[in-house]
This record gives structure tokens, sequence and C-alpha cells, in this order.
């Protein structure tokens, strides 16, 4: 069947109309593709590099069924036969696949010529992966990444007026940032993009949101959002080969830019919530240079670090993950890479989530803006917006107080799921004292260190007493005054509060 079209036309993919998206989408969820059942077993997650996994699924899909097909075509990119893609694909004949751009027929054979990513319950279309495999164009569009999911699984998912979705590749982000509600502007540099993600909203159903084709805040200009989401191409390396990762700025340019551009697109209140990645240096406070960012942005931040990798171990990682499969290119650009970092003097490359929060005053509380950095446990496998929502809230309720002698009065709780483990080391003699982990069984996953006094006053938080009331108990416990006990203890369940092992009433 070769030669055949290596990629979509995405023109023709644009062109789709809702009527006949709707009629490809309910082939495919009869098909089973939607929901993931034991129809479609968790094993096929998509192409593995290189197609290390074909022969597996080859044989996990040869019952001939429907699911089968469109398994082989679109998530792993193997062909069909005329006879078994049709029957796959009625009542929508094949010629109308062809038509639309997803599929190429030949002879007795047929290619699907996108790839489907299922996430959420979205079935999503873009460039077949395995394009990177053999040099794609600088205009490749991709599917669903690590960096996706975990700035999913970071968004607040709230009812939002206005969504705007920056960079938004095949439109999966704003997709998802839309569900509980609002009108989504979804905006990329990268035409082809924003054409997959036009097909996309109709091959989901989604009619409340528009597409614009432009640089960074371009298409929004004027306008006010009250949650705007970004996955930019923020892999820092030398030069640029793929719209989708590579920024073309030096380092965490780009990251800086649009930080700092944000905030005049933000409503009071509104959030901007992103993944990042920014170089560290030998000697230098990773935490105060990424502060800077923030300074005079009229935005109160939180930054997640998720993971830190030395310069040349995200070389590797980045040429092998998204590059072509040629030992001698990926030498040659990997060599691009390690001279880039060493002349920079780049030691290693961290990777985050950034959420800021537009607080000018009133009614979200007073005082100067703040910056709050946290280290993220291995990512959480639930999406944990509610618990960046209920940080921010926190802790305008915490600088509403004068000091924190105002928490005295609040009834506190401790957060669903929380988890208390205790530990003792033998050391060959004796066991050691206990140590105590507080660990979250949702939200941030965060763990904390704390001592027996604090892990027992926790439990006296399950009933109606105010903490001046618990303090008290505890004070008249070990015999020492008031004012000891709240000394020590106060600045505790603040942190506590503001990192969400304890929730206020």
């Amino acid at each position: 069947m070769e030669p055949y079209p290596a990629r979509a036309d995405a023109e023709r993919l644009a062109a789709v109309s809702t009527e006949q998206a709707a009629r490809f989408r309910d082939v495919l969820r009869a098909a089973g593709i939607l929901p993931i059942t034991d129809n479609l077993p968790t094993e096929i997650e998509g192409r593995a590099r290189g197609g290390r996994n074909i022969p597996r699924v080859m044989r996990m899909t040869a019952a001939g069924r429907p699911l089968d097909t469109f398994v082989r075509l679109f998530l792993m990119g193997v062909p069909s036969g005329v006879r078994e893609a049709r029957a796959a694909m009625a009542p929508v004949p094949l010629e109308e696949w062809v038509e639309a751009g997803l599929v190429h027929a030949e002879g007795d054979s047929v290619r699907g010529l996108v790839a489907l990513y299922l996430y959420e319950g979205l079935i999503l279309a873009a460039d077949k992966p395995e394009l990177l495999d053999r040099g794609a164009g600088p205009d490749i569009v991709s599917g669903v990444t690590n960096s996706t999911v975990s700035l999913a699984l970071f968004t607040v998912r709230r009812g939002f007026r206005n969504i705007l979705d920056l960079g938004a590749g095949c439109g999966v982000m704003g997709f998802v940032a839309a569900r509980a509600g609002g009108h989504l502007l979804a905006t990329d540099i990268n035409p082809r993009a924003i054409a997959f993600a036009q097909f996309n909203a109709r091959l989901n159903g989604i009619s409340d949101a528009e597409f614009a084709t432009g640089d960074a805040f371009e298409p929004a200009a004027g306008r006010k959002f009250g949650l705007m989401v970004a996955n930019p191409p923020c892999v820092i390396g030398p030069g640029v080969r793929y719209a989708y990762r590579d920024s073309g700025m030096e380092l965490d340019g780009l990251c800086r830019k649009i930080v700092g551009q944000a905030p005049e697109f933000l409503e009071e209140g509104g959030l901007f919530q992103c993944t990042a990645e920014w170089p560290d240096f030998t000697g230098v406070d990773w935490k105060e240079r990424i502060a800077g960012w923030f300074r005079n942005s009229g935005c109160d931040a939180l930054v997640l670090r998720m993971r830190t990798k030395t310069a040349l171990d995200h070389a590797e990682e980045t040429v092998y993950d998204t590059d072509v499969i040629d030992a001698e290119v990926q030498s040659r650009v990997y060599g691009e890479y390690a001279d880039y970092f060493e002349r920079l003097h780049v030691a290693s490359i961290s990777e985050g989530l950034i959420a800021m929060r537009r607080r000018s005053g009133v009614p979200y509380g007073p005082g100067e803006n703040w910056v709050r950095f946290e280290e993220l446990p291995p990512r959480p496998p639930q999406p944990f917006g509610d618990a960046v929502w209920r940080m921010f809230e926190a802790r305008d309720a915490l600088d509403r107080m004068k000091d924190d002698s105002g928490l005295l009065e609040w009834k506190l709780r401790m957060a669903p799921g929380l988890a208390l483990e205790t530990t003792r080391t033998w050391s060959g003699e004796a066991w050691s004292d206990a140590s105590y982990w507080l660990r979250q069984g949702t939200g941030f996953r965060f763990q904390a260190s704390v001592d027996a006094h604090v892990a027992n006053m926790l439990k006296a938080f399950e009933g109606p007493k105010t903490v001046r009331e618990v303090l008290e108990e505890v004070a008249g416990r070990l015999g020492v005054s008031f004012d000891a006990v709240a000394r020590g203890s106060l600045a505790v369940l603040r942190e506590m509060l503001q990192r969400g092992f304890l929730l206020g009433e």
C-alpha cells in the first residue's frame, strides 16, 4: 500500500460537519471504544516507541470485532482489510471516513491517518506519533501526553463563565476544563492544531467553543477569563524542531513570558494554571528565582515541583521519547542539547505546575500577594483541582485574621482520607521512639512528620469543640499553661490548614 499519505489533512478534518462527526462518534462508541471496559484492556494504552508492542496487540485484537479493527487502525496504527473496516464502520460508509481524512483506503487495505486518544470520556484525534519515529514536520499535533495528564489532574473544575485554553493542541485541556460549564476559547500558534481541535470538539459534541490561531495571548486581546489553562511548548532545549514541544526561546523564557502576561487576562479571582519547566543552576536558590516571575503580578501563586532531572538526563529523555528513531540523528541532537546546557551552565531541569489567582484586594483577602512552593509527591492518581481551590480559600481565610490567635474560635476537622502512620525502628537492642507521619489520601497526597502531641491532638478535632477548647484540654493534660500550648500549636494548625490536612468550619 506504500506510498500513502504520511499524515492527516487537517483542513479536511476541520471541514467535517457537526452531524457527520456525531455519526463517527456513535459508531466508535457502539464498538466499545468508550467507556473503557474489559472489551478494551488497559494494556492497550497506545503506540509504543518503534512499535514494540505491536505483536502483543495484534494477538489481543485477533477476534475481528469492530473494536479490534478500530484499535488497530486508530490506537496502534496497524492496517486493516477493507471488508473488516466496512463492517466496523457501518452504518457510516467507509468512503465517508476516507473523505473526512480519518483513513486512507487503497486496494484491499485501509490505514488510519490519525491516532485516537481516549481520555476522561473524550475521543481525541491527533497526528500519529510514529511520524516522530522517522522525522515529522514542525507542525505535528500531539495527543494526550504525560504533561497533559498532569495539568488535567491539577486543573480546578468548577463552573467558570469564560475559559481560555492557551496552546490548545488537539483541544483536550480546554474540553476537560469546560465540562463544568462556560464558554471556551482555544488558541494555538499552529493552524493544524486548531483544525484538529475543531474536529475534536464536534467529535465530542462540544458546541460552546471558539477557536483562533495566534501567538500566546494575541487571540485573546481585550478579553478576561475566569480560568485559563496552558500546556505550553516549554521543553527546554536548543532550537525549534516541533511546535508542540519547543518554544524557540532561551531556557524558560516562554514560561516567564506567559506567567508575566497572564494577569492582564484574568478576572478578579480568576485562575491561570499551567505546566512549566525551569533550569536549575549550582548555587542558585530555585525558589527565589521562580518567585521573581510573580513579583508585582497582582496574583497569588502556587508552584508545585514534580521532579528534577540532571541536564543530561533531560536531554537523553527528550531525544529518545520525542525525536527520530535513528542512532545517528539521536546522537547529533543529544550532542546539541549537551553543548547547550554546558554553555549556559545548567545543572538540572525541573518540571512543575503553576496556579496563579488574581487578587488585588477584597473580597479575596487583604495583604500582599504571596507565592507558595511545594514538592508534589508522585503524581496523584485522581484530579486534585479541588485541593488547589481549597488552598487559596484557606489562605484567604487565614489572612483575614489579624494573627494566629484568630484560629482559637474555629472548629476544625481532619481531611477525608487522612492517615496516620507510626514507625519504630529496631536498633539491635531496642525499638526507637515512635515517629508519626500524616499522609493525605486525596488531593495533593502531601505527607508531614508530626510529634506525638500533635498526633493525639488531631483526634479531638472530630467533635464540636473549638480550637480554644481543644488546646485547653491539652494544656490540662500536660500540666502546662494554655499560652504555652497555644504558642506551639497555632502555627502548626495554620500550616496544616493551608496544606489541606485540616479543614476549617
